[in-house]
């Protein structure tokens, strides 16, 4: 796969998931490096929306909610969305949305955590390992059909696409905080495999809905790393 095919598979695909579709959606074999990688330009473009409200003089605290919120609307929510398809089903309707919604606070409350330095990483870097963690883990078990299955990629996973896709993720997080950041990717891909076979073996299969789970916390795993590799040393609330 060349250089060129990559990012036109990533604009197609940041096309088809994003809150404003660039066109009209459509079903695409997308591999898994084109979906980690358009993860990646989603968690992007929310750093530079938190990066850009610092940069007017907003506080902290309120950047950080801004890049977060950015996150899940450049991301038009799939992995949000998912996440609460699963708690409704596990915790029900009454419990869903607070189990939901606790879920992006931790997110707001790990970048809060986290030194404004690092903040690109502490935004790009989940955002990208969880759709990896996602794509990774249809390789383990079986996996519900469309459309209960396969929601961040719509076929088989090749080990070529599965190590690129790793590289990229691994060189961000080496550029962040070198060692540190490998050993956060690490903690997270140990959570992400247990709890996927925790999931294949309670339900039998990884349904769409539960990889979005196991997407979310990765997400919130490698925040939460970076937040304990460079913590913040002032309140966001103070600047």
């Amino acid at each position: 796969m060349s250089a060129s095919e990559v990012l036109a598979g990533v604009r197609a695909q940041l096309a088809q998931v994003s809150a404003w579709p660039g066109g009209e959606p459509r079903a695409a074999p997308w591999p898994g490096l084109i979906v980690v990688v358009a993860g990646v330009a989603v968690g992007v473009a929310a750093w530079l929306c938190g990066r850009g409200m610092l940069a007017i003089g907003v506080a902290p605290a309120i950047a950080g909610v801004v890049a977060i919120v950015a996150a899940v609307l450049f991301g038009a929510a799939v992995i949000e969305r998912g996440m609460a398809g699963a708690f409704d089903r596990w915790l029900g309707t009454r419990w869903a949305p607070l189990a939901t919604g606790g879920t992006l606070l931790l997110r707001v409350v790990a970048l809060w955590s986290t030194a404004p330095a690092l903040w690109w990483a502490a935004v790009i870097v989940p955002a990208g390992a969880g759709r990896l963690a996602a794509v990774a883990l249809q390789r383990l078990g079986d996996v519900a059909p469309a459309p209960r299955g396969r929601s961040f990629v719509l076929r088989g996973v090749s080990a070529v696409e599965l190590v690129a896709a790793c590289a990229v993720i691994a060189a961000l997080a080496v550029a962040a905080s070198g060692g540190s950041g490998l050993a956060v990717l690490g903690v997270a891909a140990a959570i992400a495999v247990v709890l996927g076979l925790a999931l294949e073996m309670g339900e039998g299969e990884l349904a769409a809905d539960s990889l979005a789970v196991a997407a979310a916390a990765v997400e919130l795993a490698v925040a939460v790393g970076f937040a304990a590799v460079a913590p913040a040393v002032r309140s966001p609330f103070v600047g």
